[in-house]
């Protein structure tokens, strides 16, 4: 279970990249968007799990894990129903940031709970 983590950043990463991308393509030119996408996805994927290694000491392992999820799917989903163009990629892209770090805290925690007691996932 604990591969699951590391695709979800994989899979947050390129998300990520695609996704400024296409704001940077709009917003400037190709050329930009070509050497700027990289550098600016990888840093943005960066900050779900700094965002939970943050927040996990203060509210704990559930609230941040079910918290991140809940407040990233309905950022996200308001983000895509109300904005427009780039700002709802973008607002949509935090959405998603947040959600994928309270999945990967839970696709850890689970890793390390079936760990610990011995169990094997199936």
């Amino acid at each position: 279970m604990g591969w699951m983590a590391r695709a979800i950043a994989a899979a947050f990463a390129v998300l990520s990249v695609v996704v400024w991308f296409w704001v940077l393509d709009e917003w400037w030119s190709l050329v930009a968007a070509l050497i700027l996408c990289l550098p600016f996805g990888i840093a943005f994927s960066l900050l779900p799990p700094l965002l939970v290694g943050t927040l996990r000491p203060v509210l704990g392992d559930v609230v941040t894990t079910w918290g991140l999820m809940l407040v990233g799917a309905v950022v996200a989903v308001l983000a895509i129903a109300l904005l427009e163009d780039t700002v709802a990629a973008l607002v949509a892209l935090c959405g998603a940031g947040l959600f994928a770090g309270g999945l990967q805290l839970f696709f850890q925690r689970l890793a390390s709970m079936l760990t610990y007691t011995g169990e094997t996932p199936s």
